[in-house]
């Protein structure tokens, strides 16, 4: 079993980013990281060769089209998509709960569109065209295939929030640990079953901040006990999500909260939805139109109403509250409770609560309904925040119509407090599970932000903050690593002696029957690891809070028992329950009937020497990895650069240099002259270019295995001097002596042809450059197809019109828009490239890494004027060409 452990949230590359292209086969990975390292590559066939041809030549004719369709766009501006609801989020009155379990199968499409979203225009992230999200209703036992199409313009995954996973541990959807993200423009398909559990769950992206942007949904599962289990019969079941919303995106929040010296101050809410929708007042606001849409809630009167209660939202906690009634709490993250009784409920993000209404009142028969988001636990006051929304209860039958507003006076307020949870000693769940009486081995984690490099926040637990390799999830490399029979992976080593501290006692306990932090395998500073030999343990999680700011805490693919939550320090006692001197310490502890849920919150210290601490003991029941959750990131690559770059080089002489030269022939007056003189010149500049991008590409490959040569003599021959020019590699990363000379070690240590690609890769100025000979005949052919389609647009005139007058006069049109359609084009790609360069630390990182420049390009403004100026700057270079041309013909005639 592994645990990761996050208190970080990573940066997003959102809608107006190119897309992180991954592969998703875990095989890929591997095949991808032998290139890196020098593996020569297998001879190409001949089909293969054709195929990049063709492809190439692809490129060239659809570049334009693409690039017209972007400035369409642009300029056009998005529309807005129409709302899609889904019948209010009511579950189906006659479900079968004793059916035969069955495969229930889904067919999702995201997408990336503009929706009017509280009053303000922003993209959303949708899924069928629809936010929130499609509800899933199965019962336990069934197998749910989920078939993912990714049409929005970044990588995503999918987590299913609760699920246990049995089984199936690498669909849990965790970009980075259990699956690479789902590139834009690929599918995966989800495919588990519900085994041993039932109640509220939900889905979500799991890549950045995606969730904040749309890209989440409600998930109920059935159980054939359901009835017996729910102390109060209901009539009617619905879901109900409420949530925190922003009009920006979530990658700009998330620059401007990872500015430095923000002291990580949370973006403040711009406002709450519920079931998507929002009733605000905008008269006093600038430039806002609000256009309420008040979810409604029908109940038969005199009936008894089940509201799951689901907190989607990413920073907000809500105090809910339905005028004139008090509830019953039935359910917590899919345990069923004993009922109790109240008329507050306090959700935290991720949350599920069950509540059972009656409707019984009888003064009136319509009733708000009220979230209201806890602003006690905002780093700022916003003037003008209206930090309620509301739903309408409404009794049928009526005389009033379900629309009219109701006018109900509003309960007292709650008291303004921290965000934390209900009391533990409110809930006691139905079905009876006793608490192991003693854990296997307790781990005292500290969670709290630190100022680091670059003056960034980060969150921590202990010393650790996580950074994701996206192309090499841990899953996927506990698994290579066991193939292999590396005993990292399945040893663990004594950790180091770190002596107690204020802060806490030993934050890498001893080891105890092979459990322990996992230092060998994984850099723990980065992917903190806990580790145990098999299934059967009982594993302590003691968290203590040192930021000013509560935290959830999810743990994937389980419950826990939660034994103890609140103020000041943990008593020392319960810190080493697992040591075999421990007697009486557990006592105190109630074990007979804890809550068991999924996601807890541990409070803010509040003040300096005080701190909130929780206490989960948790039984690892499935052989995975999973993930403690309290807070993804995203990467980019850069498109066929090569095959760009040499597209632009052939379709930039083939539109300038045959159109100067028609030009100034035409002056001639004849039409065949043109044509014919054109055509020569043509074929013989196209074959001319080619052979140029031939010797070129020949030439870079011969100098490419003439180094590549010298370099595995090297290794051969002089192990000191490789040595040392992989440390001055390490030296500009600024990277620990201890840890460089680990590096070097383990890199001598390879076989020859590995050290000799490491060299290859990140010793040399210029970077490794492809030896394939290969190269050299795609690189010959794309210059060449682009000179020659680059030509056609000028002379086809003179082939289709009669008189040279009037096609030079077509040929003169058709160049003004394909000069300034390729100036664009080279511009927009160039812009692309140059946000995906900004997002290329995020494959070892983050992007919050790279220099304050380079990360404002993935918000770069001005696209459309600087593509305007490209193409201008190309039509304006044409026609000089042109006029030269004509002049010189001119003065020679």
């Amino acid at each position: 079993m592994r645990i990761i452990a996050s208190l970080m949230s990573d940066p997003d590359c959102e809608t107006d980013s190119t897309p992180f292209l991954h592969n998703v086969e875990q095989g890929q990975d591997k095949d991808k990281a032998k290139g890196y390292l020098g593996v020569q590559p297998r001879t190409k066939s001949l089909g293969y060769r054709v195929l990049q041809a063709i492809g190439s030549a692809l490129f060239v004719v659809s570049m334009g089209v693409l690039v017209i369709i972007q400035i369409a766009d642009i300029l056009g501006g998005s529309t807005v998509a129409p709302p899609s609801r889904q019948n209010d989020y009511i579950l189906d009155p006659k479900w079968q709960f004793n059916a035969t379990p069955q495969r229930r199968e889904y067919y999702w499409t995201i997408t990336c569109e503009s929706y009017e979203l509280g009053g303000t225009v922003r993209k959303m992230i949708l899924i069928n065209g629809r936010f929130p999200g499609p509800m899933i209703e199965a019962n336990d036992g069934d197998t749910l295939v989920v078939h993912v199409d990714n049409q929005a313009s970044n990588s995503t995954s999918i987590h299913w929030h609760g699920i246990y996973q049995k089984g199936s541990n690498w669909f849990d959807g965790t970009a980075g640990i259990t699956q690479c993200p789902i590139a834009s423009g690929s599918s995966f398909t989800y495919e588990f079953k519900i085994d041993g559990q039932a109640g509220t769950y939900w889905y979500h992206a799991h890549l950045a901040v995606q969730t904040a942007d749309g890209l989440y949904g409600p998930l109920v599962i059935h159980s054939q006990e359901e009835s017996s289990l729910q102390k109060i019969p209901y009539a009617s079941d619905r879901i109900v999500m409420v949530q925190d919303f922003y009009n920006n995106l979530s990658a700009q929040l998330l620059i401007e909260y990872l500015e430095p010296d923000n002291e990580n101050a949370e973006p403040i809410p711009d406002g709450a939805l519920i079931n998507g929708h929002s009733f605000q007042d905008c008269s006093g606001l600038s430039n806002r139109i609000c256009k309420p849409k008040v979810p409604a809630f029908e109940l038969t009167a005199g009936e008894n109403h089940r509201f799951r209660f689901v907190n989607v939202g990413v920073f907000a906690t809500f105090n809910i509250q339905i005028d004139s009634h008090k509830f019953a709490i039935t359910e917590v993250d899919g345990t069923d409770v004993f009922p109790t009784q109240s008329d507050l409920l306090v959700i935290n993000p991720a949350q599920r609560y069950s509540v059972i209404l009656s409707a019984n009142q009888t003064d009136a028969d319509s009733f708000w309904l009220r979230a209201g988001m806890n602003t006690h636990c905002f780093a700022s006051t916003v003037p003008g925040l209206q930090t309620e929304v509301r739903g309408i209860v409404h009794y049928r039958p009526s005389t009033n119509s379900s629309s009219s507003l109701p006018d109900t006076k509003a309960p007292s307020s709650p008291p303004p407090g921290e965000c934390s949870d209900i009391k533990l000693e409110s809930f006691r769940p139905v079905k009876q599970v006793i608490a192991p009486p003693k854990p296997d081995a307790s781990f005292y984690i500290r969670t709290n932000f630190e100022i680091g490099p670059h003056r960034l926040s980060r969150g921590f637990f202990n010393s650790s903050s996580l950074r994701l390799d996206m192309s090499s999830p841990t899953l996927h490399r506990m698994i290579s690593g066991m193939e292999a029979l590396n005993t990292s992976f399945n040893i663990l080593e004594r950790p180091p002696l770190i002596l107690p501290t204020i802060f806490g006692p030993q934050p890498f306990p001893a080891l105890k029957d092979n459990i322990g932090v996992n230092t060998k395998a994984y850099e723990p500073s980065r992917e903190l690891v806990l580790q145990t030999p098999n299934t059967n343990k009982v594993v302590d999680f003691i968290f203590v809070n040192f930021d000013d700011g509560s935290h959830p805490l999810h743990l994937h693919g389980h419950k826990f028992f939660v034994l103890g939550q609140g103020k000041g320090y943990p008593p020392r006692s319960i810190l080493n329950l697992a040591t075999e001197d421990a007697k009486d310490e557990a006592s105190e502890l109630d074990l007979s009937n804890p809550l068991r849920r999924d996601t807890a919150v541990v409070q803010s210290y509040g003040d300096i020497g005080s701190e909130r601490f929780s206490f989960f003991p948790q039984k690892l029941e499935s052989p995975d990895v999973n993930m403690v959750f309290a807070g993804g990131t995203t990467a980019a690559i850069l498109v066929g650069s090569r095959t760009v770059s040499d597209a632009t080089i052939g379709l930039a002489d083939g539109l300038t240099v045959p159109f100067a030269l028609t030009a100034g022939l035409s002056t001639l007056g004849d039409a065949r002259v043109v044509l014919y003189a054109g055509i020569a010149e043509l074929i013989a500049g196209a074959i001319s270019m080619g052979l140029g991008g031939y010797i070129a590409g020949r030439g870079e490959a011969d100098a490419h295995d003439s180094t590549l040569c010298a370099t595995s003599s090297l290794v051969q021959a002089n192990q000191a001097l490789v040595t040392t020019l992989i440390h001055n590699a390490f030296d500009e990363y600024d990277i620990p002596p201890r840890l460089a000379e680990q590096l070097a070690s383990h890199i001598t240590s390879l076989p020859e042809n590995l050290q000799t690609g490491f060299l290859m890769r990140f010793c040399y100025e210029d970077g490794p450059s492809d030896s394939s000979k290969d190269r050299a005949i795609i690189s010959a052919f794309t210059i060449a197809l682009g000179y020659f389609l680059g030509g056609l647009f000028p002379l086809l005139p003179y082939a289709l019109v009669s008189t040279v007058q009037l096609a030079f006069v077509w040929s003169v049109s058709v160049m003004i828009i394909a000069l300034f359609v390729f100036g664009a084009a080279k511009t927009w790609l160039l812009q692309q490239n140059g946000q995906n360069l900004s997002q290329i630390g995020t494959r070892y990182g983050d992007m919050i890494d790279l220099p304050e420049k380079q990360r404002k390009l993935q918000l770069r403004p001005g696209l459309m004027r600087k593509c305007v100026k490209g193409g201008v700057e190309m039509l304006l270079l044409g026609a000089l060409a042109a006029v030269a041309a004509m002049s010189l013909i001119k003065v020679l005639t």
